[in-house]
């Protein structure tokens, strides 16, 4: 027996005072749970007639832990509180520009630079909740985590003593992972922090398949400076929208260089190639043995900067379109020679 206490002559049920029961209770609303299981080992050992007394003080920690996770989560330093916001903010604004963005404006000049300051106010939203998702809260976490730990303790102490009382089979207790169940669905203050967590994670997964994209890129030695800048740059703003990242590919590059080279050396502007063999896209991907289906091309001329082509296919609808298409397509073949430009979509 871990805490001292006396017993009726009468019953032998033990007859817990107060000194007792305050000791016992801050065993239970310790941080250590070592201490935490001193107490509820106790209270097993004195046996059913202090189960009454038992289940109040697991009631009254359980209601500590709960005001301790409170607490903790209405920091002002709890990055998590703003995620949340701000999250929830840049889905809807997402939602609402992604269909501006595949709206037909007719290249109207007016809504072409509402679209670009749209844009920008999405990136502002975005880069807000990247900054609070990389936000240490590992104080925060150790704090919570420890408190949920203790009421899983206390969850199954109760289910414990429930089942003794109406004489349930005791050896028959939920597993583990129920219990974290029971707590995660009964408790709203562990539920709210996991939500939480989990929201954390999805954002900075996200963030971690653009990271992935862009290393690809720069890993990428058969591609130039100008396909590197231009396929970073599609792919920080499809991020932006909510979009998958477009892997920049060989194969389909090649296809995508070959006809910018034509467009210039034979001084056409155009999807459908004069060249036999060359006729469409399709027939492109195939020469330079792309192994995967084409999904979409765009072609521009004039400059050789990757933001200037980026700039020219955003203001016209179709081209940009296929630059923020939602589906189908993985990765992006960039051909640029000169003046002349091409990107090809593609599925692999």
């Amino acid at each position: 027996m871990l805490f001292p206490c006396t017993f009726s002559q009468d019953d032998d049920t033990p007859e817990l005072g107060r000194s007792f029961k305050n000791r016992a209770l801050a065993a239970m609303k310790h941080s250590d749970p070592k201490k935490r299981k001193s107490a509820y080992r106790t209270f097993q050992h004195l046996g059913k007639g202090v189960v009454k007394d038992y289940a109040a003080l697991l009631r009254e920690s359980q209601r500590y832990h709960q005001a301790s996770m409170r607490n903790t989560m209405r920091v002002r330093a709890n990055p998590y509180i703003e995620l949340g916001l701000v999250t929830d903010t840049l889905a809807s604004e997402r939602e609402r520009v992604m269909v501006l963005i595949h709206t037909d404006w007719e290249k109207d000049p007016g809504k072409i630079r509402m679209l670009e300051n749209e844009m920008k106010g999405l990136n502002r939203h975005h880069r807000k909740v990247i900054k609070l998702a990389r936000a240490n809260s590992d104080s925060i976490d150790a704090k919570m985590l420890s408190a949920m730990s203790a009421l899983k303790e206390i969850q199954w102490e109760l289910v414990s003593i429930e089942r003794l009382e109406d004489h349930d089979n005791t050896t028959e207790l939920p597993d583990q992972d129920e219990i974290g169940n029971l707590v995660a669905d009964d408790i709203f203050e562990v539920e709210d922090w996991l939500t939480r967590v989990k929201l954390k994670k999805e954002v900075l997964d996200v963030a971690k398949r653009l990271d992935v994209a862009n290393q690809h890129n720069a890993n990428s030695k058969w591609a130039n400076a100008s396909q590197k800048s231009f396929s970073d740059h599609l792919n920080e703003q499809r991020a932006v929208i909510g979009l998958h990242p477009l892997l920049l590919e060989e194969r389909l590059s090649a296809a995508a260089g070959d006809h910018s080279s034509d467009m210039k050396t034979l001084g056409f502007f155009a999807h459908t190639s004069p060249v036999n063999g060359k006729k469409s896209p399709a027939d492109r991907a195939r020469i330079a043995k792309f192994a995967g289906r084409w999904t979409g091309e765009n072609i521009f001329m004039g400059s050789a900067s990757p933001t200037a082509a980026y700039n020219a296919w955003f203001g016209s609808d179709g081209h940009r379109f296929v630059m923020f298409t939602r589906g189908g397509s993985n990765v992006v073949g960039v051909g640029v020679v000169g003046g002349h430009w091409t990107m090809m979509n593609g599925r692999m």
